[in-house]
């Protein structure tokens, strides 16, 4: 499904990759997601979020911005510089602040930020891989709050999340 179609009367979990994509200005999603998210500040949209997926978009705020700074894409040696290049790592880190404040706003606006981790949580992730449910534990950890909170849909450009039984994905969709 296209976000930009989304107008759902429910919430919808916000994946990494939407918050990412707008900060970065990315060239094929980056409106697309600023839109959808303009929509969450207004509270015309209720979009939910995990503590998660804010280190998730921190971590790709960083890489993104340092790749474009390095003029390189390997991950593990962007990783390096940035543990290793003080410099880079503050400047790099000036984006995630404005990516807080941003987090501020929405949350001011209609977005509700879950605490969502908790050890008992890792055992449940188990009976999803039982039931055929397979993936990362992040993304598991992302349906397991979906289920807990009846959240049935998420805006990601993440395709494993396809074939999730009852859950539907919205895309920053160009066409």
């Amino acid at each position: 499904m296209k976000l930009s179609h989304f107008n759902e009367p429910g919430s919808i979990l916000i994946d990494a990759n939407i918050f990412v994509y707008h900060l970065t200005g990315e060239q094929d999603y980056g409106a697309i997601c600023s839109d959808f998210l303009k929509r969450v500040e207004l509270s015309e949209i209720n979009g939910v979020t995990s503590v998660l997926i804010i280190d998730e978009a921190i971590f790709g705020i960083l890489i993104t911005n340092a790749a474009n700074i390095l003029k390189i894409t390997k991950i593990s040696t962007i990783r390096n510089h940035l543990k290793n290049d003080k410099k880079l790592c503050k400047r790099c880190y000036q984006n995630v602040e404005i990516f807080l404040d941003y987090i501020d706003i929405l949350r001011d606006g209609g977005l509700k930020l879950i605490d969502s981790i908790n050890y008992p949580l890792f055992r449940d992730l188990l009976s999803f891989i039982k039931t055929g449910i397979t993936g990362l534990p992040h993304d598991l950890i992302h349906i397991k709050l979906c289920r807990d909170l009846k959240i049935d849909h998420i805006a990601t450009q993440d395709s494993d999340f396809d074939n999730v039984p009852g859950l539907t994905v919205w895309k920053p969709l160009t066409n």
